[in-house]
């Protein structure tokens, strides 16, 4: 209960305390709340937490020592573990003031000092830190050290939490070693940081040498090093494993925190001091001595016993372990995605029965529509889970064969063992873009595939059956890879970079969110990347799209020049699958009468529409105009037969109208004049989603109210040309 004391100590300061750093004792005693309140948190606390804070001594060899504190409070406990010079520690327990409740945190660092027979006199334990709410579910992380007395027995504590890192807070042992806790404890010695505490200068530039280890191993190159938060003090290690990061003083005054990352381990961390025995700071310079980040291996395998976490964070009262309590705003945004809704119709769950029925062994759509399902096969829809879900493409390795579909053969998914000894909580393992992000929960990789279009490949490329020969149903991940080669590595966007934006997330006040994780460090917008994987929208497509009009009002007709260029996707538009078309429609009325088409091309979205269709403004079913998409050629009416969903198409079987990166289609429209009153001139261009022939709204699956709607409109202009003239 001691460590639980420490920690729920440094939630309850930032939540309730008072701001600065004046010496002063802080005031943080609430009245207490009613028995029965604390009777349900403790009953709480039973159910919801011991399962998640288990935490394993330090690795290696060698006698573990251990010791049992109470801190600051008598309800809550500081368990340590020691191992040489490495040392892992939790707290636990229940504020039982008002708004009080649950807590607990795990933390791993390293200690120095302690003689034979007190493990603990005279050390002096760095280390950083993760909590979890159990009552309100909230994350926090920080850093903090511990001072030893020359017995041992007692202890001062030094931490922060990282959502509010300017405010650092003593608490000292109130409670000798063993010594049993009274029933209810106060919030005693807690005072924030002298202002003679020891800092870096906040004018100054600081240095430090870093060696990175495989624990109980050899040294590991190419791995990143940076301070946490501050991209700018990126540098990789050499085949020696070592680096020098630099930062300014301001950012980490009293104590920095180091991370390393690299794909083969999970990220690691070590924290130092102002005064840190191991390292001399020196302004404008670098330190004297080395600070080691020792690494350990990731599981390589995949554990089919794995149970993948729910992403809701009110999926089970007595389970905080759902990726929606800490990163709200990504859940928020992945919650009205189409990532999360991509199993919820008949297509998905019917569409290889149909092919079986019929006597065609194909592959289903499960590998990518509904991946949960896949890995985790039930008979019960599970919603959500079913689908691709946060803690699934989070355990994405590598991308193996991008021809094979998602988790059924494309991605190499590496679920940890559920039993993993020594972790905390039941995720064990996540990857990602950060090399900065250590909090013990998530045993977080720096994996850089995140961060590039080979990940999204494993979906987006191929798709049902493939044969070299013909062409596969997802084309999106070439037609990208041809882009990005000719445009070269400098200017080419990943996939990511456009529906992925990073600093692309708001709040509900709209500023952008400065967070991973609720509620943790604040860093840059451009550190934490939207989830809503937009597509489809008028923001995206017309920042892709360019549209050009011109029209002259000649002797007997009007022309209507139409430039389309993509000038902004770095692949076709539009891409995916057969259904979808960007549709260009073109109008010209005279006196309020449409002006019939004499030469150009028409967009036939409707094969049941007859030859006066069309004509006026907003009539889709055969305009003048243009359908940029994918059609079956051959027979007279080849555009109305909707293409198999799960087959492959013959490259002489289809017209390709699509626009490449960079392309420009120009069409010319004329129309018979009938008068000599101006001509007024509408074109606008739709995105649709649908069989071509069947009407300008069908879509082939019931719209739900999440989907975007079958014709999505982009843009319009109306132009007026008078007679002899152009406009």
């Amino acid at each position: 209960m001691a460590l639980a004391a420490l920690l729920g100590a440094v939630v309850a300061i930032t939540l309730w305390g008072p701001r600065g750093t004046s010496a002063a004792r802080l005031d943080l005693i609430r009245d207490w709340a009613p028995d029965a309140e604390i009777e349900l948190w403790e009953a709480e606390w039973e159910r919801r937490a011991p399962q998640h804070l288990e935490i394993g001594p330090p690795p290696g060899s060698g006698p573990v020592e251990t010791a049992r504190f109470y801190l600051s409070r008598g309800s809550h406990v500081l368990e340590l573990q020691r191992r040489g010079d490495r040392l892992t520690l939790r707290t636990y327990g229940v504020d039982e003031q008002t708004l009080g409740g649950g807590w607990g945190a795990v933390a791993q660092g390293r200690i120095h000092g302690g003689r034979k027979g007190a493990p603990f006199a005279n050390a002096v334990a760095t280390f950083s830190w993760s909590c979890l709410g159990v009552r309100y579910r909230q994350a926090s992380s920080g850093l903090g050290r511990l001072v030893f007395d020359a017995s041992g027995q007692k202890l001062r504590a030094t931490y922060m939490a990282f959502e509010d890192f300017d405010t650092w807070l003593e608490a000292d042992a109130i409670l000798d070693q063993g010594q049993p806790a009274p029933p209810r404890g106060t919030l005693q010695g807690q005072v924030l940081l002298p202002d003679d505490a020891p800092r870096l200068r906040p004018d100054a530039d600081y240095g430090v040498r870093i060696e990175v280890v495989e624990r109980d191993g050899g040294p590991i190159p190419e791995a990143l090093v940076q301070v946490m938060a501050l991209d700018a003090s990126r540098v990789r290690t050499d085949e020696a494993g070592h680096a020098e990061v630099r930062f300014p003083g301001s950012r980490w005054p009293v104590a920095v925190i180091i991370t390393a990352g690299h794909p083969d381990y999970r990220n690691g961390d070590v924290v130092a001091f102002a005064d840190d025995p191991d390292v001399r700071w020196m302004p404008r310079g670098i330190a004297r001595g080395t600070l080691r980040i020792e690494l350990d291996p990731r599981p390589t395998g995949d554990d089919a016993r794995y149970r993948f976490v729910p992403p809701h964070p009110d999926h089970d009262v007595d389970d905080v372990m759902a990726c929606g309590t800490c990163h709200v705003p990504q859940y928020q945004e992945w919650l009205g995605s189409r990532h999360a809704r991509m199993d919820d119709h008949g297509h998905v769950l019917y569409e290889r029965a149909r092919h079986v029925e019929a006597g065609r062994d194909v592959v289903g759509c499960d590998g990518c529509h509904r991946p949960g399902h896949a890995l985790e096969p039930s008979p019960e829809p599970r919603g959500l889970l079913d689908a691709n879900h946060c803690d699934l493409c989070h355990k994405i390795a590598a991308v193996r064969d991008v021809r094979d579909d998602g988790v059924l053969g494309a991605f190499v998914v590496a679920r940890p063992a559920p039993d993993e000894p020594g972790r905390p909580g039941s995720i064990h393992q996540v990857f990602g873009t950060r090399p900065d992000v250590t909090y013990a929960w998530m045993g977080a990789v720096w994996n850089p595939l995140f961060g590039a279009s080979h990940l999204c490949a494993g979906c987006h490329q191929g798709a049902g059956s493939w044969r070299e020969e013909r062409l596969p149903k997802l084309a999106t991940f070439d037609e990208w890879t041809r882009w990005a080669l000719a445009v070269g590595p400098d200017q080419a966007a990943s996939c990511q970079d456009c529906h992925m934006r990073a600093g692309g997330s708001l709040d509900a006040d709209g500023k952008p969110v400065v967070q991973l994780a609720w509620d943790g460090l604040h860093r840059t917008p451009w550190q934490v990347h939207a989830h809503d994987f937009v597509g489809v929208s008028p923001l995206r497509l017309g920042e892709a799209l360019a549209v050009e009009t011109t029209s002259t009002h000649g002797d007997g007709f009007v022309e209507v020049h139409v430039r389309v260029t993509n000038r902004g996707a770095g692949h076709k538009v539009p891409t995916g699958t057969w259904s979808k078309h960007l549709v260009l429609g073109v109008w010209a009325t005279q006196d309020g009468q449409p002006l019939a088409l004499v030469e150009g091309p028409r967009a036939w979205l409707d094969a049941r529409a007859g030859e006066e269709a069309g004509r006026d403004p907003g009539d889709w079913r055969r305009p003048a105009g243009f359908v940029f998409g994918i059609a079956p050629r051959s027979e007279a009416l080849a555009p109305f037969r909707p293409l198999d969903l799960l087959g492959a198409w013959g490259a002489d079987d289809v017209d390709d109208t699509r626009l490449e990166p960079g392309a420009t289609r120009e069409l010319v429209f004329r129309f018979a004049s009938v008068a000599d009153a101006p001509a007024h001139v509408d074109v606008r261009w739709q995105h649709r989603r649908g069989a071509l022939g069947a009407g300008p709204a069908d879509a082939p699956w019931q719209v739900r109210s999440h989907d975007p709607p079958p014709a999505l409109t982009l843009g319009r202009s109306v132009t007026t040309s008078v007679a002899g003239g152009a406009r």
